[in-house]
């Protein structure tokens, strides 16, 4: 099954979320093109220390980016922030590549200082998927 179509089955609620089509079918498209395999079965940190221990475990990655969108729109709520599709398309995508790319044979990241340069990697890699799509 491709990692789009993983997205849209493991984040169906959070992506209900997001009203606007394009954007919704831009965050899936980023979900095929840039998550990496172990997305799907890895902890939210590497460490065990930066994390809720909830999201330390096997799966803790989705986890993680799950409670990210339900804090994200409870203080869209409280801020009276009416469009909500780009702030929950950003923390949907936000740890596509936490740990670099990839893996190695060891299960180490293949990025070096990871949690420091993920984030920024990630955004110019969607950034250019963008303005190539529009």
């Amino acid at each position: 099954m491709s990692n789009g179509k993983k997205a849209e089955i493991v984040f169906i609620e959070e992506l209900l979320y997001i009203k606007h089509p394009g954007i919704k079918d831009f965050t899936i498209k980023c979900f095929e093109k840039f998550t990496s395999d172990y997305f799907w079965d890895f902890t939210a940190s590497s460490s065990q220390k930066h994390h809720p221990k909830v999201s330390n475990k096997k799966h803790g990655i989705i986890l993680h980016t799950k409670l990210c969108v339900w804090w994200g729109r409870k203080l869209a709520d409280n801020f009276d922030v009416k469009d909500l599709d780009v702030i929950v398309s950003a923390l949907l995508l936000h740890d596509l590549q936490k740990f670099g790319k990839m893996l190695d044979k060891d299960n180490k990241p293949t990025l070096a200082e990871y949690w420091g340069t993920h984030g920024p990697m990630l955004a110019v890699q969607i950034e250019s998927l963008y303005n190539n799509v529009t």
